[in-house]
């Protein structure tokens, strides 16, 4: 089970419920955050331990926050309402990421740190936490890549009987390129049946095909 952390539900739940109410009403969105904070507890149970300090355990507390939210719903909205909602959210917070701009070739090798810092992570604790993600850096051009060969947030979601929310969830990394000033290149998502899931990060003024 991964150690609940209420941060991030405490952070994104208001936000989550003004975009409900906004789209869908209040009545749903009361629902959504009322009984969302127990799901939340609850996929935190079921979900496989990531490690302590895993630089990336950030991401599944995002998702499973949202999962949450939707659950708590009893998904009264389709995976893509609740993609939507996810949009609006991060929207919202995406001033704390918006300085980043991957047009910058400093910003881009600060990035490139940050994914050094799972990849030492990953060879001391992977043994350990396999359920983590399985991540290899790849050469490219320019911009910078990385794929991985797990996705642990894919695995809950199917073991617990709700893979269709992936698609938006996985969406969600070219609306935060977006808000970094870039675009995602992407082939495929291990929750679409695909081997991996690949990340190719360019600059939003870079014209590279």
């Amino acid at each position: 089970m991964m150690k609940y952390i209420g941060f991030y539900w405490n952070v994104l739940a208001p936000l989550m419920k003004g975009s409900i109410k906004k789209r869908f009403g209040r009545d749903i969105a009361d629902k959504a955050i009322k009984n969302g904070k127990e799901k939340y507890r609850y996929i935190l149970e079921k979900a496989n331990d990531l490690g302590n300090h895993n630089p990336l355990a950030h991401n599944a507390y995002f998702a499973y926050a949202f999962v949450a939210a939707w659950l708590g719903c009893d998904k009264a909205l389709t995976p893509e309402q609740m993609g939507d909602v996810m949009g609006d959210v991060l929207h919202k917070v995406g001033f704390l990421f918006s300085t980043t701009d991957m047009n910058k070739k400093s910003h881009v090798e600060k990035y490139k740190k940050i994914l050094g810092k799972y990849i030492d992570w990953q060879s001391e604790n992977l043994k350990k936490y396999p359920s983590s993600w399985k991540m290899y850096v790849d050469d490219v051009p320019n911009g910078f890549s990385y794929h991985f060969t797990s996705c642990p947030i894919a695995a809950t979601c199917k073991k617990l009987g709700f893979p269709e929310i992936m698609p938006p969830l996985c969406q969600t990394d070219h609306t935060m390129a977006a808000i970094r000033h870039g675009k995602l290149k992407r082939n495929g998502t291990i929750a679409d049946g695909a081997d991996i899931c690949d990340y190719w990060f360019i600059g939003d003024k870079d014209n590279f095909q």
